[in-house]
């Protein structure tokens, strides 16, 4: 601007000193067309200048449609906003303009080698500690527990464990669970606790078989048998008959699948064994103590800060690292590449897009952040330079149109 500006300061003091040194020859024909030409051009220099400065300030002090910019900078400002919401911030040329970048390259260079994979890991943290500072434990009890129990009530539990009972049968896994129970009970049969407290159990019930009756206690006599010896048979008869129940085609197989069968046939026709479910599963959603229960383990969460940061630096850790897998995947996938960049592109669009209004705003109350001097200035710095110009070009079409006029006038008188 320095430049032009000084340009057309000189140029139109050469015109003027032209003007005031032609003066005495102006009676002649060459005198007469440098001094109309010079009179011509600082006429039209100094109105150029005049209409240059109007446009910022008030040149010499005169306020009637000077000023311009500062005047209409409302209008200014809203033509502006308005050019940013309908001509250049719609999807169309958001998508034009995203087209000739590669949006994962862009995105893989930011996250590996200027630091954006930190810059995410130390937002996320950020993000993270406000959340958890924030967390409010009665609250999200009660939210948590509400939508628990809104989805348990609304979720009928008779059909659902008929289907479980009937894959179970016929899956056979009611033999395996049968075999599993009855071999586990087998084995502590065994146990020498167990041969204990049966014969203590025998010793007790053959004792209140005999009081108070004497042909009992000789009955008992002529056995001969201890305690201790009958629970040891006992105990190998319930061991036997254990083994036994674990052969495939035990009738007690039969028997539990027959009456699981008859439960599940019940739990989908029986109205009053389907009311008895209900009523138990929400019995036992009530014992659960739900919103005590979620509030605590938040509230734990929330104040043990050395904890929590860790669980949060681990789970941002790997979500990190998956991030950097997938777009591992995708920058060697050329096709996976053009797709997920073409679904970034099209979102910013359509966000874009649906924000329009707001974006046009946010450029409004930035351009009102200008003072009427910054706002002169801003635009000074920008397009005065080629403002000048017009300075010059006036002093210049200014002379030759003296020059014409002086010639035309000449030879006609």
């Amino acid at each position: 601007m320095r430049t032009n500006k000084h340009k057309a300061t000189i140029t139109l003091a050469v015109v003027s000193l032209i003007f005031f040194i032609s003066r005495p020859f102006a009676d002649s024909f060459w005198g007469g067309l440098v001094h109309s030409g010079a009179a011509a051009a600082m006429i039209g220099g100094l109105a150029d200048w005049f209409a240059v400065a109007a446009l910022f300030r008030r040149p010499l002090g005169i306020p009637f449609r000077t000023a311009l910019i500062p005047r209409n900078r409302e209008k200014i400002f809203a033509a502006l906003a308005n050019m940013v919401e309908r001509d250049l911030l719609t999807p169309e040329n958001i998508r034009r303009t995203l087209a000739r970048y590669d949006v994962v390259a862009l995105l893989n260079n930011y996250l590996t080698q200027r630091g954006g994979a930190d810059d995410m890991r130390q937002t996320l943290l950020k993000i993270a500690a406000y959340v958890i500072a924030g967390l409010k434990p009665e609250k999200i009890g009660r939210v948590v527990e509400l939508v628990i129990k809104k989805n348990v009530e609304q979720t009928k539990l008779a059909p659902i464990v008929a289907d479980a009972l009937e894959w179970l049968v016929e899956q056979r896994y009611h033999v395996q669970i049968a075999n599993f129970a009855a071999k586990q009970i087998g084995e502590l049969m065994q146990h020498d606790q167990v041969l204990t407290v049966l014969a203590e159990v025998l010793a007790e019930a053959r004792g209140a078989y005999e009081r108070g009756l004497a042909r009992r206690r000789l009955f008992n006599v002529l056995l001969n048998v201890s305690p201790a010896e009958l629970a040891h048979v006992m105990q190998k008869l319930i061991v036997s008959a254990l083994e036994g129940m674990q052969a495939a085609d035990h009738p007690l197989h039969h028997k539990i699948q027959a009456l699981l069968q008859t439960f599940i046939h019940d739990l989908r026709t029986q109205p009053g064994l389907q009311a008895k479910v209900e009523a138990w599963k929400l019995a036992q959603l009530d014992n659960l103590h739900l919103r005590e229960a979620v509030a605590a383990a938040v509230g734990a969460f929330r104040d043990d800060k050395p904890g929590s940061e860790a669980a949060v630096e681990r789970l941002i850790a790997q979500a990190a690292g998956q991030l950097d897998r997938i777009l591992q995947d995708t920058v060697r996938d050329e096709a996976k590449c053009r797709a997920f960049g073409d679904k970034i592109k099209d979102a910013v669009a359509l966000w874009a897009g649906a924000h329009q209004g707001e974006l046009s705003g946010i450029v409004l109350s930035s351009l009102n952040q200008f003072s009427n001097e910054m706002l002169v200035k801003f635009v000074e710095d920008r397009v005065g330079d080629d403002l000048q110009m017009i300075r010059i070009n006036g002093s210049v079409v200014g002379g030759l149109a003296g020059m014409i006029i002086f010639c035309g006038t000449y030879w006609l008188m």
